[in-house]
């Protein structure tokens, strides 16, 4: 028996196969629904909405509430813990929704709380999108480092000094990174703060 197809179906598919492959076609996703390609134009307009209903899915559960309750350093940290958290569970998704435009209102409203509190702070309108935009870079390379093999590195190589601090890492290596930069990128925001007020 078939699946009944509805938009979060033909989404939660579409994602099932980004994680899986890497991507997605129409034609691997309506073979994995067992329909035909046509049949998905009954349930989505194009794939620009499929691609913004995984979007969605990805994005839906990251917390942004602080925006609203914490000074905007601490708001920006705890929004890009539960980004960075969102995405690496997702890893494969970041090439496709970092390179497409925003649609998606789950997103739309964070952004939206993040600008708020960010003018709030006393950040002028022109540099309020240069620390998003920032923030949201840093956290997407970390999911991939999230998601990556704990070492990136040969331990065999002749490089001693590498190997050395390579085999010091703890096995959060890639979280404890992440919160080091985190820290230096929110220290650096606000000097800059300084500056541009």
């Amino acid at each position: 028996m078939r699946k009944v197809l509805d938009e979060q179906t033909i989404c939660a598919a579409a994602l099932a196969l980004i994680d899986r492959e890497g991507t997605f076609s129409l034609a691997q996703l309506a073979s994995h629904l067992g329909v035909r390609a046509p049949s998905l134009y009954t349930h989505v307009p194009n794939k620009d909405a499929i691609v913004e209903g995984v979007r969605h899915l990805v994005v839906s559960g990251i917390d942004y509430s602080a925006f609203a309750l914490e000074p905007w350093d601490a708001a920006l940290g705890a929004w890009a813990r539960s980004y960075l958290d969102a995405f690496a569970a997702h890893p494969n998704t970041i090439r496709l929704l970092a390179t497409t435009p925003v649609r998606a209102d789950a997103l739309l409203r964070q952004y939206e709380a993040a600008v708020a509190c960010l003018l709030r702070a006393g950040w002028p309108s022109s540099e309020v999108m240069h620390v998003i935009t920032a923030v949201e870079s840093y956290v997407l390379g970390s999911a991939l480092d999230v998601a990556a093999p704990p070492s990136m590195v040969d331990s065999s190589s002749e490089y001693q000094l590498l190997n050395r601090v390579v085999a010091a890492q703890s096995p959060s290596r890639a979280r404890e990174s992440f919160e080091a930069g985190l820290t230096a990128l929110l220290t650096g925001f606000t000097q800059r703060l300084k500056t541009v007020t």
